[in-house]
């Protein structure tokens, strides 16, 4: 009897989905490219033409015959010219096995598995005779990963355990170790592209963290969240695979994680029975600074906090609605380096314990850490514990450390402002609008407010004119002095109230009631409650109803003294559904008496953004034009035109020439043959082009991105970045960006050299120039990620790099990558190069280099020079003592340029990492400075930064800072190091990425123990840091 599945192929046929596992031979089996194969596969009765993935050829190419039979457990089904192809991600040999002799998996009894079931429609799972799951592809849902990883059978290859950090949407074979740090709870979710009439399925979500601190929130859908709601515990550590990573919609995730993780059908999840210590796992607090609180408000994701405990509480209680129950309740008042201060809110034994330990500490101002704390606009911002908060008091490491010490030096004296003060009244609450101080019309807020009964209530600012208010409506009712809640009056002197089951000799009345406003866009009805009416009419609810009863015509005039003023108001707008109907409700969430003052100046800013901007779109008559100036909106024009890096260089040349066209009015009528473009060097990640119009025009230079860089350069804060340090004399100015790159201000300066680097006055000029693009000021928190966090990121991105498998294949069709290659690549030990990395952290945290807004990529070729500054100096070979150009030379003297990878960083780092730019691309280092030349660099840029003269910088200072530069500059070589892995695999610039990571690798091991040595001397690291 045959093996086959008789049937199955003309199944596939008509369906157009692949829902269980079926078995067929293979025949005419052809080798494709990129280890693929084609074939076609037979039920017995009915033929369909085949595609391996290069995965499922390179576990199974080489065994695999003619008439061999398989069963395939993942597929996809794909019509190509009117024909069916049957694209395999995942089968098993079978051979001569006969169907009543299978060889089933044998699982572990613990492990949480997709559940057998017998043939089954579309939508359901089925299992396979031979051991394998078959997969549950609902219609339009992404097909599951390939290889099932916990029930694998037989020499199939298992999964990677993989750091979550290493995590991508590109790579589907993982699977992860970690702890579920909590479970919300299952409920039921209307889903209509994968159940029938909308039928409710079973939903649930969890946070994981593995150890290494990273944590990820993970949905377990309709099938895997019936299967593992149960057996997830709080606190147990799980291996996961054959999920789906996707992008976090950080609107609606409780981690603070760029992606989440989907399971379905397909999910394996296995307890882990290793002998793990869970207490290692924990996720790394990543502290945000209390100014930056507002842009998490009222939002699901949850951040930290690090901060100096200012002032403690009482013990309070709350009751809550639900049950009516007493929860404890401590507030406690934190302040950080910012001197913006906030409200910390505890609840219930924590509020206890922890809250009186920290009231009997309170005149010490101990340090306290807090992770995964709610934010809310309350008080305009507000933070609140949640059941799994975690808090520390008097933590360890250098961030609490730095904390301390600001603290006991100018923190203490310094003035302190809420966080909130001023958001309460002037800024929505939604979203980022949070933090700002926009202003919307009345029609704005009609439009952008919810529209459906269950959507999050939308806050607004807008001002608004008060047109009338109803004599004839019910403007108040009587209600608890104690806790505001209706009462009603049972006869004289006993008022009932429901909520607290209590009568009550006496009751106080409280406004709610409906008013008009109207602004230049229309006209909204508001409710108004208690407070605002107060405001809003000057008197008590029970003076105006004693009004109302004692003199009728005055209470009406005090109705109508309130109409037409003008107010700043605060809206909630939301919506609710009444008799079947959605309707919009919009009520006054706080309202002040407009400050015209305030008021004109505000309108004077917003105009005069606007008239800018107005010249920078239409008036524009060359390309330096100012495009914006510091604290307006600047506004730089966008095309959507994709040039191709790899198109011919007269393909580029052209399309080069139609992006200047299209970004600059002024070259709108200039044909191919009045501009010409040329090559410019330099640079190893992105291409150069200089685009120069016959006449008076200037040339302009434009940047075309390399492929893949935007997965590790934001290019939304370059461009933002030059537009900063461009008002204080760096760089040049944006023109205009377009979907692959971007139009500067060509500059006319030439680009050093590095042999230039080590002349002595120039070398000077640059430590002074450094020093004061240090100083710039820049708005945002000081968070450094640059150096260490960055090459931990990406060492774990690298470790699921397969050369064969090159993203850059399916982008452009790029040949597969060669076997030395990936065998170049293998030479690398990883876990060496980490060990090396947490060596030098080490070190780098005893220096406690000051935190700046650093360069990070000055190397010679982003040193722009004017030839007369270089005229009026010595070149290299003939260096003198010079004096450096001062603080004050114009940009067209020097400057620097390309801001890909300005961050807030130590200052060591952009002192190391400048020096060993000395070796120039060819990687001499023979050239890297001598601690006397290192000294005189250092001490001209501390004698710039103390405003005295370089001889007045002590010998001692000039020491320390040379072992530190030394110490950062094994860092920039881990970092490029790490950096060049991520080029290797995506770029497609003919540079030898790999080679010159072996060469910074080696560099940094060969230079390490020197470095170290002196830095330890002169920086010694703490016992158990």
């Amino acid at each position: 009897m045959s093996i086959l599945t008789p049937g199955s192929v003309a199944n596939l046929k008509a369906s157009d989905a692949f829902s269980e596992a079926v078995t067929l031979k293979v025949q005419q089996l052809q080798e494709g490219v990129n280890g693929k194969y084609k074939c076609q596969f037979s039920d017995g009765k009915e033929n369909i033409s085949g595609i391996l993935t290069s995965q499922v050829g390179k576990r199974h190419g080489a065994q695999l015959k003619e008439d061999d039979v398989v069963c395939i457990t993942e597929a996809n089904i794909s019509s190509i010219e009117d024909s069916k192809v049957l694209i395999v991600a995942g089968m098993d040999l079978v051979g001569d096995r006969e169907p009543s002799s299978p060889a089933p998996a044998a699982p572990k009894a613990e492990a949480i598995k997709p559940e057998a079931a017998t043939p089954a429609p579309l939508s359901r799972p089925a299992a396979s005779p031979y051991g394998a799951p078959a997969s549950a592809t609902p219609i339009n849902h992404p097909t599951p990963p390939s290889a099932g990883w916990a029930l694998r059978n037989g020499g199939a290859t298992p999964r990677t355990i993989q750091p979550i950090g290493a995590l991508n949407p590109y790579n589907n074979n993982w699977a992860i170790k970690a702890k579920v740090v909590s479970k919300g709870q299952k409920r039921r979710q209307v889903d209509r592209r994968f159940t029938k009439n909308g039928a409710a399925t079973s939903v649930f979500s969890a946070e994981l963290v593995d150890d290494r601190g990273t944590s990820i929130e993970a949905t377990f859908w309709r099938e895997a969240a019936d299967r593992c709601y149960a057996a997830l515990e709080e606190g147990r550590v799980y291996t996961l695979a054959r999920g789906a990573v996707k992008p976090a919609n950080k609107k609606f995730s409780s981690v603070r994680n760029d992606y989440t993780l989907h399971f379905d059908a397909g999910a394996e999840v296995e307890p882990c029975e290793d002998d793990i210590d869970v207490s290692q796992m924990q996720a790394k607090l990543d502290p945000v600074p209390i100014e930056q609180l507002a842009a998490f408000a009222d939002k699901k994701m949850t951040v930290d906090l690090l901060a100096v405990v200012s002032s403690v509480g009482p013990l309070g209680s709350v009751k809550r609605k639900v049950d009516a129950a007493e929860l404890a309740r401590r507030d406690v008042t934190l302040v950080d380096q910012g001197k913006k201060t906030v409200t910390l809110t505890l609840w219930g034994p924590t509020a206890e314990g922890l809250g009186a330990e920290l009231e009997s500490r309170a005149a010490q101002h101990p340090v306290l850490s807090v992770s995964a704390c709610r934010v809310s606009a309350f008080n305009g911002v507000s933070v609140s514990t949640l059941h799994r908060s975690v808090l520390s008091v008097d933590p360890a490491g250098p961030e609490a450390d730095a904390l301390r010490a600001w603290w006991a030096g100018e923190g203490s004296a310094a003035p302190t402002t809420h966080v909130g003060e001023g958001l309460s009244g002037a800024a929505g609450r939604s979203g980022a609008q949070a933090a700002s101080n926009a202003r919307l019309s009345l029609a704005d807020i009609r439009e952008q407010g919810p529209t459906s009964a269950g959507v999050k209530p939308v806050f607004s600012s807008a001002t608004a004119t008060v047109a009338s208010i109803n004599p004839d409506q019910s403007l108040y009712y009587a209600a608890n002095p104690e806790n505001n809640r209706k009462v009603v009056e049972q006869g004289p002197g006993q008022w009932y109230c429901e909520y607290s089951g209590t009568t009550l000799p006496s009751m106080v009345r409280r406004y709610i009631l409906q008013a008009k406003v109207v602004d230049e866009s229309g006209e909204c009805f508001v409710q108004v409650f208690n407070d605002q009416a107060q405001e809003l009419l000057g008197m008590s609810a029970d003076d105006l109803a004693a009004l109302k009863d004692a003199e009728p015509s005055r209470f009406l005039a005090t109705l109508k003294a309130a109409s037409w003023k003008d107010w700043a108001l605060r809206v909630k707008a939301s919506a609710q559904e009444y008799n079947g109907e959605q309707r919009q409700r919009f009520a006054l969430a706080e309202i002040k008496p407009l400050d015209f003052a305030a008021e004109s100046r505000r309108m004077l800013t917003r105009l005069s953004v606007c008239v800018e901007n107005t010249k920078s779109c239409l008036a524009c008559n060359s390309p330096s034009h100012s495009r914006g100036s510091a604290g307006n909106m600047a506004i730089t024009p966008h095309v959507d035109y994709a040039l191709d890096s790899q198109l011919p260089q007269e393909g580029l040349m052209r399309g080069v020439r139609e992006i200047c066209r299209r970004l600059l009015p002024e070259w709108a009528f200039l044909s191919d043959a009045d501009v010409e473009v040329t090559t410019v060097t330099g640079g190893i990640s992105n291409a150069l082009y200089k685009a120069a119009p016959t006449g008076s025009l200037e040339p302009v230079l434009c940047r075309l991105y390399g492929l893949n860089t935007d997965r590790f350069i934001n290019r939304d804060h370059e461009v933002a970045t030059m537009q900063l340090v461009s008002q204080h004399g760096f760089g040049t100015e944006v023109l205009g960006t377009f979907t692959s790159g971007r139009l500067e201000a060509f500059l006319p300066q030439k680009c050093l050299s590095p042999a230039q680097l080590k002349d002595s006055r120039i070398a000077a000029a640059i430590a002074v120039a450094l020093q004061r693009f240090h100083s710039i000021p820049a708005p945002g928190p000081r968070t450094t990620n640059t150096p260490f966090k960055r090459i931990h990121e990406w060492l774990d991105i690298t470790e699921g790099f397969t050369f064969k498998d090159a993203q850059v294949q399916v982008v452009v069709g790029a040949p597969a990558l060669n076997s030395a290659k990936q065998a170049e690549f293998e030479a690398f030990d990883l876990a060496d190069l980490r060990r090396r990395v947490q060596q030098v952290e080490r070190a780098c945290a005893a220096v406690g280099s000051p935190t700046v807004l650093a360069h990070n990529d000055l190397l010679a070729g982003n040193v722009m020079v004017s030839d007369a500054f270089l005229a009026a100096g010595t070149v290299a070979g003939e260096s003198t003592a010079a004096s450096p150009v001062s603080t004050t030379s114009a940009r067209n003297d020097m400057t620097f340029i390309d801001f890909e990878y300005v961050d807030w960083a130590p200052r060591g780092y952009d002192w190391g990492n400048h020096f060993n730019e000395y070796a120039g691309f060819d990687g001499d280092y023979t050239q890297y400075p001598s601690d006397e030349e290192a000294g005189a660099f250092l001490r001209a840029y501390l004698a710039a930064e103390a405003g005295v003269a370089p001889a007045e910088i002590s010998a001692d200072a000039v020491a320390d800072a040379v072992a530190e530069a030394n110490l950062y500059a094994l860092a920039s070589h881990q970092y490029w190091g790490a950096w060049c892995f991520l080029q290797a695999q995506w770029s497609l610039l003919d540079f030898d990425y790999l080679e010159y990571a072996r060469v910074r690798w080696a560099e940094c091991a060969a230079r390490s123990e020197a470095f170290l040595a002196a830095a330890a001397q002169r920086f010694p690291v703490q016992e158990g840091a």
